[in-house]
């Protein structure tokens, strides 16, 4: 297995990715919220959309895990605003997207990912590195074990 920069050519190869791991996220949504979920149609060209523009980023690093001449998983992380009223935040880093196919998790490929964009955010000069994840997301575990910490926790009402 390898881990490159992700390259326009490789979006229609992401889509399944994405796909796989958007199915597994209905999940952790409780029932009175998946109806938030954005339904846009056609999905896939919104999301192929979302790839390109990603993958462009200045301040961003998109990585893929390819396996076999086949796209397995990625990650996406891109260097956070500074800016907050309430806090001194220093320079930082968001994991903004990771996902593995459903058929290769459990392989440490997460943990090559997240290696390699860590490295990178070190080689920014990151002093922090910031995720959001749903409440109910297994990876919360994955993100502990890699040294985060929860240090704000969102909360929502549905009306």
């Amino acid at each position: 297995m390898i881990i490159r920069k992700a390259k326009l050519s490789d979006i229609d190869s992401l889509v399944p990715i994405f796909m796989d791991y958007e199915i597994a996220s209905v999940g952790y949504l409780a029932d009175k919220y998946k109806c938030m979920r954005n339904k846009k149609k056609p999905l896939v060209k919104h999301i192929k959309l979302a790839f390109k523009k990603d993958i462009g980023k200045k301040n961003a690093l998109f990585l893929v895990a390819e396996e076999k001449g086949k796209l397995i998983g990625y990650i996406f992380g891109q260097i956070g605003e500074n800016e907050h009223p309430l806090f001194k935040r220093p320079k930082g880093g968001e994991l903004h997207d990771l996902a593995v196919l459903k058929t290769h998790q459990g392989k440490g490929i997460s943990g090559k990912l997240w290696k390699e964009l860590l490295a990178w955010f070190i080689k920014q000069k990151c002093e922090i590195i910031t995720l959001s994840v749903n409440s109910n997301n297994q990876a919360q575990e994955i993100y502990k074990h890699w040294g985060f910490d929860v240090f704000y926790l969102r909360m929502i009402k549905k009306l």
